[in-house]
């Protein structure tokens, strides 16, 4: 019997070391598919981070073209120049349309709520585009019909309105940029919390196969240490199915002797009974 249940728990650890592999290999996919999307969120990260960083250089050119537009002192000319001012602006703020449409912002954003704010912001913001690069089209075109007289009302006007409008634009920008950084920082943070879980749950596995492999080996060192095991233990269950078959035998002689006892003993009894009838 020991040796069977040996060769069972041997078995059974064979049996657990192959179940913690296959976890540790599951465990270890999951790790690499993880580090995959890590690596796709810090790109991602590192993209958001540039266009906030090329939009902050572009903020201080066009206040350095804001600060030379100053110093024109004809306000046709300046009208000219403030538009091809704003025309460099769009074309920079079409860049950064396409930069973030590479960003896969439905990817990015797994919050239903945010990514559906996020959406309306982007189209909102990218509808602004085009529509005041169709505007500053025909502004430009006007241009040439305007007086020297008019320009520098016309100029004044027009100022603020350009003011209004690139507010506007820069207002929806940043608020698509914060909301995409901040979830891009929510995910990298989850991710990196469960890359941690999950080199926990290595070491566990890892742990749980070393423990298993030293009780085979101490099993295995074990069977190679008691050699004629088995043969005593045939042995002694032998000798246990001798004795209890002796013990059958002598109870089996003891009963038989009983049953003659008894047969004998009413036969007596029913020949004393003959004998007194027949008198």
């Amino acid at each position: 019997m020991a040796d069977v249940d040996d060769l069972t728990e041997a078995e059974l650890h064979t049996k657990l070391i192959k179940e913690q592999m296959e976890e540790l290999k599951q465990k270890e996919k999951e790790v690499e598919t993880l580090q995959q999307i890590l690596d796709d969120q810090y790109k991602k990260k590192k993209s958001v981070e540039e266009i906030l960083d090329w939009h902050l250089q572009e903020e201080s050119r066009r206040l350095a073209r804001e600060c030379a537009l100053y110093n024109i002192r004809e306000h046709k000319q300046k009208l000219k120049q403030k538009a091809i001012d704003i025309q460099e602006n769009l074309a920079m703020e079409n860049e950064i349309l396409l930069k973030l449409e590479n960003l896969e912002l439905d990817r990015v954003i797994h919050d239903a709520m945010n990514r559906q704010q996020v959406k309306e912001s982007f189209e909102k913001y990218a509808n602004l585009v085009k529509m005041q690069q169709e505007l500053e089209k025909d502004r430009e075109k006007e241009l040439d019909f305007v007086f020297d007289s008019e320009a520098k009302i016309i100029f004044e006007r027009q100022s603020e309105v350009w003011k209004s409008e690139e507010k506007d634009r820069q207002n929806l920008l940043k608020e698509v940029l914060a909301t995409v950084k901040q979830q891009i920082e929510d995910n990298l943070e989850k991710n990196r919390e469960r890359q941690r879980e999950l080199e926990r749950e290595k070491e566990e596995h890892e742990k749980n196969i070393q423990a298993y492999n030293e009780e085979l080996e101490k099993l295995s060192r074990d069977k190679e240490n008691n050699p004629n095991r088995q043969f005593q233990q045939e042995n002694i269950k032998l000798k246990d199915l001798d004795d209890e078959l002796e013990g059958i035998e002598i109870e089996e002689e003891w009963l038989k002797k009983e049953v003659l006892s008894t047969q004998k003993k009413h036969f007596v009894e029913a020949s004393t009974i003959g004998t007194h009838r027949f008198y």
